[in-house]
């Protein structure tokens, strides 16, 4: 009786001590298991709010109003469509593929002084294109070319199908070399100069509609339809 009373006695130590220890165990723990869900917890969201507009940015964009026109170019716009392949799908240019990811595309001008805009994309309308970064540059000795360079999104060279927009500007500030050449339109003498009002005869009267203003000599000087000078 006595034995099987300190068997059952030993039984309810051990019972108790291994509860103790559970226990012990469970309230070490407790803390460590919340802190993964602290670290979890996401951060403070940007408000996506515009930096506030300084005394010189104001400035700037007055006198871009005043300046009006000045600031507007008039330009000439090339577009074209590239496969992967080195390919033209469509559009304007000549294209040469290099290596990975290299293409130089040639236009029937000089494109030195424009604005080259490029950007992945495909031909078709079968998919969204594969993530991935493309640069543009002018071409080394190439005054009429643009140089593209194509990756993925790890910034490794791959074959990309991409659109490529060229803006040349025209006349004033083009620069030399850009923008279509002038029209040279040449002075010629009227089919009959007996019926012109415009005529080396001083015999013949001048209409006064004749534009130009009269000089002391009677030399009436030419206007935009009279290419001679008049006496009367």
């Amino acid at each position: 009786m006595s034995t099987s009373f300190r068997r059952k006695a030993a039984a309810v130590t051990f019972a108790v001590l291994g509860l103790s220890l559970a226990g012990g165990g469970i309230a070490v723990a407790q803390p460590n298991a919340k802190a993964p869900a602290e670290t979890v917890q996401p951060a403070a969201r940007s408000t996506n709010a515009q930096p506030p507009v300084t005394a010189e940015s104001t400035r700037k964009a007055k006198a871009a109003l005043k300046a009006g026109g000045a600031t507007t170019l008039a330009a000439s716009t090339s577009i074209v469509v590239v496969n992967a392949n080195g390919t033209r799908a469509r559009g304007v240019g000549t294209v040469i593929k290099y290596g990975v990811g290299q293409y130089e595309v040639q236009f029937a001008r000089n494109v030195t002084g424009g604005v080259f805009v490029a950007t992945i994309g495909r031909a078709d309308a079968c998919c969204i294109p594969s993530a991935g970064e493309i640069s543009v540059a002018r071409r080394l000795s190439t005054p009429n070319a643009v140089f593209v360079q194509t990756r993925n999104s790890a910034g490794v060279e791959a074959d990309l199908g991409f659109h490529l927009v060229v803006h040349t500007p025209d006349g004033p500030g083009a620069g030399p070399g850009q923008g279509p050449a002038p029209r040279v339109v040449p002075m010629k003498p009227p089919a009959h100069p007996a019926a012109s009002p415009c005529t080396r005869s001083a015999a013949v009267s001048v209409p006064r509609a004749v534009p130009g203003p009269l000089s002391p000599d009677r030399t009436v000087h030419p206007g935009p339809g009279c290419p001679w000078a008049l006496r009367r």
